[in-house]
């Protein structure tokens, strides 16, 4: 099994960076559970996940 972190701001950013930090963190949590399962991982908890976009929503 593979972990990965992903540390950001949650401010800063100009408005564009912003929303592909924004972008890039979103398709990460959703990511297909199939798909990552054949790559090593598994997909985060659903209560976890909801906390994380929180946070992502969170960034600006």
């Amino acid at each position: 099994m593979l972990n990965t972190y992903e540390i950001v701001c949650s401010k800063g950013y100009d408005p564009e960076t912003a929303k592909a930090v924004k972008a890039v963190l979103t398709v990460a949590a959703n990511a297909d559970a199939a798909q990552l399962e054949e790559a090593g991982y598994v997909s985060l908890p659903e209560a976890f996940k909801q906390k994380v976009l929180g946070a992502v929503d969170a960034i600006a």
